[in-house]
Protein backbone atom coordinates (compact mmCIF):
# COMPACT_ATOMS: atom_id res chain seq x y z
CA UNK A 1 0.00 0.00 0.00
CA UNK A 2 1.39 3.38 -0.99
CA UNK A 3 2.04 6.11 1.58
CA UNK A 4 -0.64 8.43 0.10
CA UNK A 5 -3.25 5.68 0.27
CA UNK A 6 -2.25 4.95 3.90
CA UNK A 7 -2.66 8.63 4.88
CA UNK A 8 -6.04 8.73 3.16
CA UNK A 9 -7.24 5.63 5.03
CA UNK A 10 -6.09 7.05 8.38
CA UNK A 11 -7.95 10.31 7.69
CA UNK A 12 -11.21 8.49 6.89
CA UNK A 13 -10.80 6.29 9.96
CA UNK A 14 -10.36 9.33 12.23
CA UNK A 15 -13.38 11.01 10.63
CA UNK A 16 -15.52 7.93 11.29
CA UNK A 17 -14.33 7.68 14.89
CA UNK A 18 -15.04 11.36 15.51
CA UNK A 19 -18.53 11.08 14.01
CA UNK A 20 -19.27 8.04 16.15
CA UNK A 21 -18.15 9.83 19.30
CA UNK A 22 -20.27 12.90 18.53
CA UNK A 23 -17.34 15.27 18.03
CA UNK A 24 -18.38 18.85 17.29
CA UNK A 25 -16.32 21.90 16.38
CA UNK A 26 -15.18 23.75 19.50
CA UNK A 27 -17.47 26.71 20.22
CA UNK A 28 -15.96 30.11 20.90
CA UNK A 29 -16.10 30.84 24.62
CA UNK A 30 -18.58 33.63 25.41
CA UNK A 31 -16.99 36.56 27.22
CA UNK A 32 -18.32 37.55 30.63
CA UNK A 33 -20.01 40.91 30.99
CA UNK A 34 -17.83 42.26 33.81
CA UNK A 35 -15.74 45.21 34.92
CA UNK A 36 -12.65 44.85 32.73
CA UNK A 37 -11.33 48.17 31.36
CA UNK A 38 -8.24 47.79 29.14
CA UNK A 39 -4.89 48.53 30.71
CA UNK A 40 -3.89 52.21 30.56
CA UNK A 41 -6.92 53.29 28.55
CA UNK A 42 -8.53 56.52 29.76
CA UNK A 43 -12.29 57.00 30.14
CA UNK A 44 -13.44 60.55 30.75
CA UNK A 45 -16.87 61.29 32.21
CA UNK A 46 -19.17 64.11 33.25
CA UNK A 47 -21.54 63.40 36.14
CA UNK A 48 -24.47 65.60 37.15
CA UNK A 49 -26.54 64.90 40.27
CA UNK A 50 -29.59 67.08 40.87
CA UNK A 51 -31.91 66.60 43.82
CA UNK A 52 -34.93 68.42 45.17
CA UNK A 53 -36.52 67.82 48.57
CA UNK A 54 -39.99 69.02 49.48
CA UNK A 55 -40.92 69.12 53.16
CA UNK A 56 -44.67 68.54 53.45
CA UNK A 57 -46.27 69.56 56.73
CA UNK A 58 -49.35 68.02 58.33
CA UNK A 59 -51.97 69.37 60.70
CA UNK A 60 -54.05 66.70 62.46
CA UNK A 61 -52.71 64.13 59.96
CA UNK A 62 -53.97 66.23 57.04
CA UNK A 63 -51.49 67.49 54.46
CA UNK A 64 -51.43 71.28 54.35
CA UNK A 65 -50.81 73.47 51.34
CA UNK A 66 -48.86 76.05 53.30
CA UNK A 67 -45.55 76.18 55.11
CA UNK A 68 -43.94 73.67 52.74
CA UNK A 69 -40.23 74.08 52.12
CA UNK A 70 -38.38 73.15 48.94
CA UNK A 71 -34.62 72.46 49.02
CA UNK A 72 -32.53 71.89 45.88
CA UNK A 73 -28.97 70.71 45.38
CA UNK A 74 -26.95 70.22 42.20
CA UNK A 75 -23.35 69.22 41.49
CA UNK A 76 -21.30 68.44 38.39
CA UNK A 77 -18.12 66.39 38.52
CA UNK A 78 -15.74 65.79 35.60
CA UNK A 79 -13.17 63.03 35.94
CA UNK A 80 -11.10 60.38 34.15
CA UNK A 81 -10.75 56.72 35.12
CA UNK A 82 -7.75 54.63 34.01
CA UNK A 83 -6.78 51.04 34.83
CA UNK A 84 -3.17 51.18 36.06
CA UNK A 85 -2.75 47.71 37.61
CA UNK A 86 -4.59 44.58 36.52
CA UNK A 87 -4.90 41.39 38.56
CA UNK A 88 -7.14 38.35 38.25
CA UNK A 89 -9.87 39.40 40.66
CA UNK A 90 -9.30 43.13 41.18
CA UNK A 91 -8.00 46.20 39.40
CA UNK A 92 -6.35 49.35 40.66
CA UNK A 93 -7.65 52.39 38.83
CA UNK A 94 -6.54 55.99 38.89
CA UNK A 95 -9.30 58.60 39.05
CA UNK A 96 -8.22 62.11 38.05
CA UNK A 97 -10.47 65.10 38.73
CA UNK A 98 -10.94 67.78 36.09
CA UNK A 99 -13.64 69.94 37.62
CA UNK A 100 -16.16 70.22 40.43
CA UNK A 101 -19.09 72.61 40.41
CA UNK A 102 -21.89 73.11 42.85
CA UNK A 103 -24.94 75.19 42.05
CA UNK A 104 -25.22 77.77 44.77
CA UNK A 105 -28.76 78.39 46.08
CA UNK A 106 -29.96 81.95 46.34
CA UNK A 107 -29.73 83.42 49.82
CA UNK A 108 -32.42 85.90 50.80
CA UNK A 109 -32.16 87.86 54.03
CA UNK A 110 -33.63 91.01 55.46
CA UNK A 111 -31.48 92.90 57.90
CA UNK A 112 -33.24 95.22 60.32
CA UNK A 113 -32.11 97.28 63.27
CA UNK A 114 -28.62 98.25 62.06
CA UNK A 115 -27.42 101.59 63.50
CA UNK A 116 -26.94 104.45 61.05
CA UNK A 117 -23.69 104.19 59.14
CA UNK A 118 -23.02 100.59 60.12
CA UNK A 119 -22.43 98.26 57.19
CA UNK A 120 -23.49 94.63 56.96
CA UNK A 121 -20.56 92.38 56.00
CA UNK A 122 -21.79 89.18 54.37
CA UNK A 123 -19.61 86.10 54.48
CA UNK A 124 -20.63 83.68 51.77
CA UNK A 125 -20.97 80.23 53.40
CA UNK A 126 -20.63 78.60 49.98
CA UNK A 127 -17.38 80.33 48.99
CA UNK A 128 -15.44 77.11 49.61
CA UNK A 129 -17.26 75.35 46.77
CA UNK A 130 -16.06 78.03 44.34
CA UNK A 131 -12.45 77.21 45.14
CA UNK A 132 -12.81 73.41 45.10
CA UNK A 133 -13.18 73.30 41.33
CA UNK A 134 -9.89 75.17 40.98
CA UNK A 135 -7.81 73.25 43.50
CA UNK A 136 -9.13 69.81 42.58
CA UNK A 137 -8.11 69.99 38.91
CA UNK A 138 -5.44 67.47 38.04
CA UNK A 139 -5.57 65.81 41.47
CA UNK A 140 -5.92 62.04 41.61
CA UNK A 141 -7.04 59.24 43.89
CA UNK A 142 -6.68 55.46 43.56
CA UNK A 143 -9.51 52.93 43.52
CA UNK A 144 -9.43 49.20 44.21
CA UNK A 145 -12.30 47.66 42.22
CA UNK A 146 -13.30 44.02 41.79
CA UNK A 147 -14.69 42.39 38.65
CA UNK A 148 -18.26 43.03 39.80
CA UNK A 149 -17.56 46.75 39.65
CA UNK A 150 -17.58 47.19 43.44
CA UNK A 151 -15.17 49.80 44.76
CA UNK A 152 -13.48 48.11 47.70
CA UNK A 153 -11.09 50.88 48.71
CA UNK A 154 -10.33 54.53 47.99
CA UNK A 155 -6.81 55.87 48.59
CA UNK A 156 -5.65 59.47 48.48
CA UNK A 157 -8.77 61.31 49.68
CA UNK A 158 -7.08 62.61 52.85
CA UNK A 159 -4.22 64.14 50.87
CA UNK A 160 -6.71 65.65 48.43
CA UNK A 161 -8.69 67.29 51.26
CA UNK A 162 -5.47 68.65 52.77
CA UNK A 163 -4.47 70.26 49.48
CA UNK A 164 -7.92 71.83 49.01
CA UNK A 165 -7.81 73.15 52.57
CA UNK A 166 -4.38 74.73 52.11
CA UNK A 167 -5.29 76.25 48.76
CA UNK A 168 -8.56 77.72 50.02
CA UNK A 169 -7.06 78.82 53.38
CA UNK A 170 -9.52 76.70 55.37
CA UNK A 171 -9.02 74.22 58.17
CA UNK A 172 -8.88 70.62 57.00
CA UNK A 173 -11.66 69.61 59.41
CA UNK A 174 -13.92 72.35 58.01
CA UNK A 175 -13.27 71.32 54.41
CA UNK A 176 -13.82 67.64 55.23
CA UNK A 177 -17.15 68.43 56.89
CA UNK A 178 -18.41 70.62 54.04
CA UNK A 179 -17.33 68.20 51.28
CA UNK A 180 -18.28 64.95 53.04
CA UNK A 181 -21.38 64.51 50.87
CA UNK A 182 -19.46 65.07 47.63
CA UNK A 183 -15.71 64.40 47.93
CA UNK A 184 -14.99 61.75 50.57
CA UNK A 185 -14.22 58.04 50.65
CA UNK A 186 -17.86 57.10 51.21
CA UNK A 187 -19.15 59.63 48.67
CA UNK A 188 -16.81 58.31 45.96
CA UNK A 189 -17.75 54.70 46.73
CA UNK A 190 -21.47 55.54 46.58
CA UNK A 191 -21.14 57.41 43.30
CA UNK A 192 -18.98 54.84 41.50
CA UNK A 193 -20.73 51.73 42.83
CA UNK A 194 -23.98 52.94 41.31
CA UNK A 195 -22.52 53.10 37.81
CA UNK A 196 -19.91 50.33 37.78
CA UNK A 197 -22.00 47.54 39.37
CA UNK A 198 -24.40 47.34 36.44
CA UNK A 199 -22.26 44.46 35.13
CA UNK A 200 -23.34 40.96 36.32
CA UNK A 201 -19.91 39.28 35.98
CA UNK A 202 -21.58 36.61 33.87
CA UNK A 203 -22.50 35.94 30.26
CA UNK A 204 -25.91 37.40 29.40
CA UNK A 205 -28.09 37.38 26.32
CA UNK A 206 -30.76 39.76 25.10
CA UNK A 207 -33.84 39.94 27.38
CA UNK A 208 -31.96 38.36 30.29
CA UNK A 209 -32.31 39.94 33.74
CA UNK A 210 -30.13 40.12 36.79
CA UNK A 211 -30.32 41.72 40.24
CA UNK A 212 -27.64 43.82 41.93
CA UNK A 213 -28.06 45.66 45.23
CA UNK A 214 -26.15 48.81 46.17
CA UNK A 215 -26.09 50.41 49.62
CA UNK A 216 -25.32 54.13 49.83
CA UNK A 217 -23.71 55.08 53.13
CA UNK A 218 -22.70 58.75 52.83
CA UNK A 219 -25.70 60.34 54.57
CA UNK A 220 -27.53 57.28 55.93
CA UNK A 221 -27.68 53.66 54.75
CA UNK A 222 -29.97 53.65 51.70
CA UNK A 223 -30.50 50.38 49.85
CA UNK A 224 -31.09 50.38 46.09
CA UNK A 225 -32.34 47.00 44.82
CA UNK A 226 -31.72 47.07 41.06
CA UNK A 227 -33.32 44.87 38.43
CA UNK A 228 -31.38 45.12 35.16
CA UNK A 229 -32.65 43.92 31.77
CA UNK A 230 -30.44 43.60 28.70
CA UNK A 231 -32.84 44.98 26.10
CA UNK A 232 -30.43 45.04 23.18
CA UNK A 233 -26.82 44.41 22.25
CA UNK A 234 -25.48 46.25 19.23
CA UNK A 235 -21.87 45.41 18.57
CA UNK A 236 -20.03 46.08 21.81
CA UNK A 237 -22.78 48.27 23.29
CA UNK A 238 -25.19 46.72 25.78
CA UNK A 239 -28.47 48.63 26.28
CA UNK A 240 -29.89 48.09 29.76
CA UNK A 241 -33.17 49.08 31.42
CA UNK A 242 -33.10 49.80 35.15
CA UNK A 243 -35.94 49.33 37.64
CA UNK A 244 -35.19 49.76 41.33
CA UNK A 245 -36.68 49.83 44.79
CA UNK A 246 -35.12 52.43 47.11
CA UNK A 247 -35.50 52.00 50.86
CA UNK A 248 -33.99 52.81 54.26
CA UNK A 249 -34.66 51.28 57.67
CA UNK A 250 -34.12 52.45 61.25
CA UNK A 251 -31.75 49.53 61.79
CA UNK A 252 -31.14 46.11 60.29
CA UNK A 253 -34.51 44.39 60.40
CA UNK A 254 -36.17 47.55 61.69
CA UNK A 255 -39.10 49.49 60.28
CA UNK A 256 -38.79 51.20 56.90
CA UNK A 257 -38.86 54.99 57.20
CA UNK A 258 -37.95 55.84 53.61
CA UNK A 259 -39.10 54.12 50.42
CA UNK A 260 -39.48 54.87 46.76
CA UNK A 261 -38.77 53.79 43.19
CA UNK A 262 -36.08 54.44 40.63
CA UNK A 263 -36.12 53.99 36.86
CA UNK A 264 -33.49 54.55 34.24
CA UNK A 265 -31.31 53.15 31.49
CA UNK A 266 -27.65 52.56 30.75
CA UNK A 267 -25.38 51.95 27.80
CA UNK A 268 -22.32 49.91 28.74
CA UNK A 269 -19.42 48.44 26.78
CA UNK A 270 -19.81 44.67 26.95
CA UNK A 271 -16.08 44.04 26.52
CA UNK A 272 -14.82 46.50 29.14
CA UNK A 273 -17.82 46.92 31.45
CA UNK A 274 -17.29 50.69 31.32
CA UNK A 275 -20.40 52.90 31.07
CA UNK A 276 -21.06 55.00 28.00
CA UNK A 277 -24.20 56.61 29.38
CA UNK A 278 -26.03 56.03 32.68
CA UNK A 279 -29.16 57.88 33.75
CA UNK A 280 -31.61 57.30 36.59
CA UNK A 281 -34.38 59.20 38.36
CA UNK A 282 -35.91 58.37 41.71
CA UNK A 283 -38.63 59.64 43.99
CA UNK A 284 -38.72 58.68 47.65
CA UNK A 285 -40.85 59.57 50.66
CA UNK A 286 -39.34 59.78 54.13
CA UNK A 287 -41.89 59.53 56.93
CA UNK A 288 -41.32 61.10 60.33
CA UNK A 289 -42.49 59.13 63.38
CA UNK A 290 -44.50 62.03 64.75
CA UNK A 291 -46.20 62.39 61.35
CA UNK A 292 -45.95 66.16 61.60
CA UNK A 293 -44.26 66.20 58.21
CA UNK A 294 -42.68 64.00 55.57
CA UNK A 295 -40.00 64.64 52.97
CA UNK A 296 -40.40 63.94 49.24
CA UNK A 297 -37.04 63.63 47.53
CA UNK A 298 -36.49 63.57 43.77
CA UNK A 299 -33.08 62.87 42.30
CA UNK A 300 -31.73 62.86 38.75
CA UNK A 301 -28.38 61.10 38.29
CA UNK A 302 -26.72 61.32 34.87
CA UNK A 303 -23.27 60.19 33.81
CA UNK A 304 -22.05 60.32 30.22
CA UNK A 305 -18.72 59.59 28.63
CA UNK A 306 -17.22 62.67 27.01
CA UNK A 307 -13.89 61.28 25.83
CA UNK A 308 -13.26 60.63 22.17
CA UNK A 309 -12.42 57.31 20.60
CA UNK A 310 -14.02 53.90 20.67
CA UNK A 311 -15.77 52.39 23.64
Amino acid sequence: MSRSVLYRCCFYLLALLCAGMGCQPRQKREIEFRFDPPFRKEYRYALTITSASLIRRYVNDVLTDTANKNITDSIRLDFTVKNIYDMDSILICKLTFHDFRKKIPQIRARIIGLPNGEQFVHSNPFALFDSVGYYIRGRSIQLVINRKGIVKRVDGIEDLIDRIAKGSHNQTSHVRRILSDYISENAMKDMLNRIFTVVPQATVQQAERWVRNVTLVTKAPVKISNLYTLTERSGDTAFIDIESIVSATQSEGGSVYMKGKQTGHAQVSYMSGMPIDYETSWETITSVTSHLYDVVNKEHFHLNRISSGSH
